[in-house]
């Protein structure tokens, strides 16, 4: 079995000392620099107002989390996919890449230092924090029984290696996103507008953070 499913399976056990140990496992597994994919896709407020939700995101300093949107081959029946999608109406996702490669094409990415984080949020993000695998990895069952939540979970973790993510309930984010000063770096693709640039300069100044230009 690979050894990340057997963490994850073993923070779902009946055993307290099981739970601990698998914690006590991935404790540092934030503690590597990590990268976030941006872009300039606009969202709609309730007030009709247009928003780049991901350049807001990194002035405000929180994390943006989306809702789940599963694959579309997880070989479960109708039913199951129904039962599942509903299941996962109260989760959120954040994707993160460990090689900023991943992040290529990008009109910018930012890169988090999560050493920085208060222990308060620390604690919130440890135990939700998966390495993506593949379907096979994964040993996704088409029969499994998907109103356990180890089984809502796996279809969420699928990805390519070098890829982690996120998974919260919607109720402990705020209009889905986490705050979390841990902005380490901007790295704006040499390509971009220079109006965006210009924006990412000020704001690296502003909030004492590293800015960079990408080839």
């Amino acid at each position: 079995m690979n050894l990340f499913l057997k963490n994850f399976l073993e923070l779902f056990s009946d055993d307290d000392k099981t739970i601990y140990q698998a914690l006590l496992t991935k404790k540092d597994w934030l503690f590597v620099p990590l990268f976030l994919k941006g872009d300039l896709d606009q969202v709609t407020d309730s007030q009709g107002l247009k928003h780049y939700r991901m350049i807001e995101a990194l002035y405000d300093e929180v994390l943006p989390f989306e809702k789940v949107k599963l694959p579309k081959d997880l070989g479960y029946s109708e039913q199951q996919q129904t039962k599942l999608n509903e299941s996962l109406e109260n989760y959120r996702l954040l994707f993160l890449e460990t090689d900023k490669k991943s992040c290529s094409g990008a009109p910018f990415f930012a890169e988090f230092d999560f050493t920085k984080i208060d222990q308060r949020g620390y604690h919130s993000l440890l135990a939700n924090f998966f390495p993506c695998l593949s379907k096979e990895e994964l040993e996704l069952d088409p029969l499994a029984d998907v109103s356990q939540a180890v089984n809502q979970l796996k279809p969420l973790m699928i990805g390519p290696k070098g890829r982690y993510v996120l998974i919260l309930e919607s109720h402990l984010l705020i209009q889905d996103s986490f705050y979390a000063p841990v902005l380490r770096k901007i790295h704006v693709a040499s390509s971009s507008p220079e109006e965006l640039k210009e924006e990412f300069r000020h704001m690296c100044k502003e909030k004492g953070i590293i800015y960079t230009e990408e080839e």
